[in-house]
């Protein structure tokens, strides 16, 4: 996507395949007008204002809402949308498709593999979810579902609505791209507490470490990765590929140098799917 403008509002050109100005609403606001499938909720597009009032008028008016802050409107609040930027190039195509998703709940697509390709979990994903969890030990870190049970519908819909957009990673759902079948999740959170050296049932767990520590990564050094394979389409190396694309992504793209895997000491196919995607295994 090519930017050109820099201070004032009205000057901005953008263009490309998925976005493009199609009109000037005012002196303070433009409308992007969306052309890519996204699924096309809707035929309009996305404003960007720099005035309070732009954002309530089109708020109201059901579009998603760009607020721009710069110099010459220090006095404006811009509150009421959840989006802000201070600098026109930030307006990538990524940002605005994600915007747009945000907006209209679409589950944002992540990243492709030779064969696959992971998504956000959207509600529709509940069935496979509480499939995929029958398939796995209680304590399998595997498991999506961490409260009790009956209440997994009330505890997806949190997280799709809190995880993806205040941390900007998760556990995503991982589909065929032949067919678009449910393949299992694999994903990103926080590195557990007792760093792995806590026990289960069965004796304890493994750590296996990707990359190195950096203290400049951003907000923590490190994250944990999580995956589970349905059942049926185990032992078909759909691990190790997930494992390996998802490493790259965070390294390339969220600036995360060191990841582990808490895997139980008794799960070997996991422990070597995690080692031949590029892992170290750790002596604890």
């Amino acid at each position: 996507m090519n930017i050109t403008l820099i201070t004032d509002i009205r000057k901005i050109t953008l263009t490309s395949f998925d976005y493009n100005i199609i009109r000037s609403i005012s002196k303070d606001t433009i409308l992007l007008q969306v052309e890519g499938d996204l699924t096309k909720p809707s035929n309009r597009g996305i404003v960007i204002t720099d005035t309070e009032q732009g954002i309530r008028l089109w708020s109201q008016k059901g579009y998603p809402v760009i607020a721009y802050s710069h110099g010459k409107n220090a006095q404006e609040e811009l509150m009421g949308t959840p989006w802000l930027i201070l600098s026109l190039t930030a307006l990538s195509e990524e940002y605005l498709t994600e915007v747009w998703c945000r907006f209209y709940k679409i589950p944002l697509e992540i990243l492709h593999t030779e064969r696959c390709y992971l998504r956000e979990l959207s509600m529709k994903d509940l069935p496979d979810l509480l499939r995929l969890d029958a398939d796995q030990p209680p304590e399998s870190p595997g498991r999506f579902f961490k409260g009790e049970p009956g209440t997994e519908e009330e505890y997806l819909s949190s997280y799709i609505r809190c995880q993806y957009p205040f941390f900007a990673y998760g556990l995503y759902g991982v589909y065929k791209k032949e067919t678009g079948e449910f393949l299992g999740i694999a994903g990103f959170y926080l590195p557990d507490d007792h760093d792995g050296k806590e026990k289960n049932s069965s004796g304890g767990w493994l750590k296996v470490s990707f990359g190195e520590k950096n203290s400049h990564a951003r907000g923590n050094a490190s994250l944990e990765i999580g995956y589970a394979v349905k059942k049926s389409v185990r032992r078909k190396g759909y691990a190790k590929e997930w494992i390996r694309a998802l490493v790259d992504h965070a390294q390339k793209n969220m600036q995360i140098h060191h990841i582990i895997a808490r895997i139980p000491v008794e799960n070997k196919a996991s422990v070597a799917a995690a080692i031949s995607a590029g892992g170290t295994l750790l002596v604890l």
